[in-house]
Order: structure tokens, then sequence, then C-alpha cells
């Protein structure tokens, strides 16, 4: 028969197999108690300096007569968590990260380009086509650009440079 000890240790760890997927649900249906089991990054924190760089998407659509479209990540993202989308984003269309990774379905040799899954461009395609009807989209621009941002005794200033673009042919 196992002691108390034993059985305070069973029903802890029963219990945070119970609590953590609730916790989980909770952060799809609304948003995650702070500090729960994802803590934040910290990215945005100013260094010492009082300088933080901050690495964001500008997402335009270019459609069949040549017009462009900006994209909002939200609405891109729809239906996802707000909390997934720079990591959404980073991992499907980052051309740094896409290198990094590489794709199990290109062969290794054949370029250095970013290569986008099939998969990927499946879903873009129906989501563009359920946010733009009746216009034909031919493709799509990513330019990620950094934002620094400096903050002094005299106030705040941003420069933006862009420094990657991932351009995905959706014809």
């Amino acid at each position: 028969m196992p002691t108390t000890r034993v059985r305070r240790i069973k029903v802890l760890f029963a219990s945070l197999f119970v609590l953590l997927p609730l916790q989980l649900g909770a952060k799809y249906v609304g948003s995650e108690p702070w500090p729960g089991v994802f803590l934040p990054d910290f990215g945005s924190v100013p260094r010492m300096n009082g300088e933080f760089v901050i690495r964001k998407p500008d997402i335009s659509v270019i459609f069949d007569d040549g017009r462009r479209a900006s994209v909002e990540i939200a609405q891109l993202l729809e239906g996802l968590p707000s909390s997934h989308h720079a990591t959404t984003m980073r991992f499907n269309f980052d051309p740094k990260m896409i290198r990094i990774l590489g794709d199990k379905n290109r062969d290794a040799q054949a370029s250095s380009d970013p290569i986008i899954s099939a998969n990927v461009v499946r879903w873009l395609k129906e989501r563009l086509a359920a946010m733009y009807p009746g216009q034909v989209p031919v493709h799509m621009e990513i330019v990620w650009v950094s934002l620094m941002h400096r903050i002094t005794d005299d106030g705040a200033t941003t420069t933006v440079n862009p420094v990657d673009t991932l351009k995905i042919e959706l014809q």
C-alpha cells in the first residue's frame, strides 16, 4: 500500500496532466492566464543602450490585373490565436528560417533560394480567394523589415530597413 507521500506525488502529477490541457484549451479559446505555461520572449525589451529591434513582415498580394493590396497578418491568419501569428509567419514565410530548416520535399542541392511547401501555397490560394472574392492573386510578396527603435532622453526614433524578401508564386 503506497505511503501518504507517494499518494500525494501521484495526485500532483495526475492534476498536472488534467490542468495543462485545460490551460492550452483556455489559450485557444481566449487568452492565457499570465504567467502560465507560455511566457513572453521579452524580445521587445530595450537593451541597456535604449535600443531594441523588431523583425516583422510587410505582406502584399498582387492580382492578375496588376493591382496590389496590403495584407494584415491578423487577417491572413484569422482563426489562429494571435499569440501564434509571429511564430507561424517566421517558420512558414521567413526566408532566413526556411533556409535554416530546409524543406523535406526538395533536393537540398537544387537551390539555395527558400522554397515554400506546396501545402502552404495551396492554403494561401484558398485563404486569399476567401479574402478577395472575384479577384485572382498571382503572387504574394513578403518583405521582412528590421525596425530599430532608439529611446533616448531627447525622445524616440525608429529606423526601418528591409532585410529579406520572399515572393510566392500563386499561379
